[in-house]
């Protein structure tokens, strides 16, 4: 029969078997956690708070946010110093004829509403840049044009809003315009303000939206 094995562990011998069977353990947990604490790629963030001008929300555990009827839905707590870049995703329907859907920045659940944003961008369905808007009061996200539930989505790469530097803000969004075309647009914005902001604010010009939107840090 063959005799066991023994190692020295720092304090006492210890059978080899043993011995693997903890580093096995520790590999498995410990190594494992570490490797995915760092990393890189997109890690969801979970708001703190959500507040709605009506109707209706709730958060699932990994952060995403449903909401329906709402004039408007504000994430609080979602920029933070954990991250400098974060992704925005969002998916929405509506039942207005017309209606607009912008963002403001918020810090400690306040908007900020001055005339300090500005972007510029352009769709496919026109051979010029549309969307031109500067020192206006909020970024443009997309038009919705609806007499029945169309179904828009959007894209958003949101640029150091935790830092105390200007906010950019790059993003490609879907929808139908109001010749009933399917558009694709890009916008590109900035906020020229350096305050560092923890949360959004998305809300229409009239009338309300049904939707998703989820928020996620970039991790380096």
């Amino acid at each position: 029969m063959p005799k066991p094995m023994y190692v020295w562990s720092g304090s006492a011998w210890v059978s080899v078997a043993a011995e693997v069977e903890s580093l096995a353990t520790y590999a498995t947990q410990s190594y494992a956690d570490n490797v995915a604490n760092v990393a890189a790629g997109l890690k969801p963030i979970v708001p703190s708070s959500v507040a709605i001008g009506s109707g209706s929300s709730s958060i699932s555990t990994l952060g995403q946010v449903s909401f329906t009827g709402a004039s408007s839905v504000s994430l609080n707590g979602v920029f933070s110093s954990t991250y400098d870049n974060y992704k925005l995703l969002m998916s929405i329907s509506a039942t207005s004829a017309t209606l607009s859907v912008n963002l403001r920045f918020r810090v400690a659940s306040v908007s900020a509403s001055g005339s300090n944003y500005s972007s510029n961008g352009s769709n496919s369905a026109s051979t010029t840049l549309s969307n031109v808007n500067i020192n206006t009061t909020s970024l443009f996200l997309f038009d919705v044009y609806n007499t029945i539930p169309q179904y828009s989505g959007i894209s958003s790469d949101i640029l150091v809003p935790a830092l105390t530097q200007f906010t950019k803000f790059n993003l490609q969004s879907y929808g139908e315009n109001s010749s009933g075309q399917n558009v694709a647009r890009s916008i590109s914005g900035v906020h020229d303000v350096a305050t560092a902001y923890d949360g959004i604010e998305i809300f229409t010009s009239t009338g309300n939206i049904t939707g998703t939107v989820s928020v996620y840090g970039y991790k380096d």
